[in-house]
């Protein structure tokens, strides 16, 4: 098994205004989920998981690209 690798799902969160560092986290724990900022991603929160489309907002959008993120 050490010849093949996983892929790894990452995580953003936006908390108080700021997003989690690049590249995310794998593995959030739920006090992260519930802690995060309201916002436009899982379950009205500014939570982003990998492999999904968001339409996020304007705040958002300068929250992410801030932290490193690339938003199109």
């Amino acid at each position: 098994m050490r010849w093949y690798s996983f892929p790894v799902g990452y995580t953003v969160i936006i908390t108080d205004g700021v997003a989690s560092a690049l590249p995310g986290r794998t593995v959030p724990t739920t006090a992260e989920l519930a802690a995060a900022d309201a916002g436009s991603g899982d379950g009205g929160k500014a939570v982003f998981s990998n492999g999904v489309t968001y339409t996020v907002t304007a705040g958002e959008q300068t929250i992410l690209e801030t932290a490193g993120y690339t938003v199109t």
